[in-house]
């Protein structure tokens, strides 16, 4: 089976945690896996660019969205809980859980800004770092659809 993406692992998610009792990072996994009907394979099958298994990012990222969104928290590393307003999303389970759905959430709308802003600061300064030759742009695209530096500085 192939693996879902993390959007769709947040509902599952949430569902694994509806008991109320606190889970490990590898008891989320392993009742996931279990709920998803995914193999040994499936599981442990490696990113392409790392090591480490795609199944357990991809569950981290569903983590990360769903904490910063308060349906989750996590009372020390590696553990997890369903907060009140998970329970509140779970008493009406919406048909697919995604970042539009956490998007009413304030805490959730600051976060993706914050992220956002973020990036754009990273690229900014790449293409600058990349129009004086002193790196390579990972973002050729934009360092063309800018024609000299000021364009750059401006962006």
């Amino acid at each position: 089976m192939a693996i879902p993406d993390f959007q769709s692992l947040m509902l599952p998610l949430l569902r694994s945690l509806a008991d109320g009792s606190e889970r490990s990072t590898q008891e989320t996994l392993d009742a996931l896996a279990e709920e998803l009907g995914l193999t040994e394979a499936d599981v442990t099958q490696p990113m392409r660019s790392r090591k480490s298994p795609l199944f357990t990012n991809r569950v981290a990222w569903a983590k990360l969205h769903l904490k910063r969104a308060g349906l989750i928290d996590s009372p020390r590393r590696g553990v997890y809980r369903l907060t009140e307003r998970g329970r509140a999303v779970l008493r009406t389970p919406p048909n697919r859980l995604n970042l539009a759905y956490l998007a009413q959430f304030p805490e959730y709308v600051e976060f993706r800004a914050r992220s956002q802003s973020g990036a754009k600061c990273r690229d900014r300064v790449r293409i600058q770092l990349a129009a004086r030759g002193r790196a390579t742009c990972r973002y050729p695209n934009r360092l063309e659809a800018a024609s000299n530096v000021s364009q750059l500085t401006a962006l």
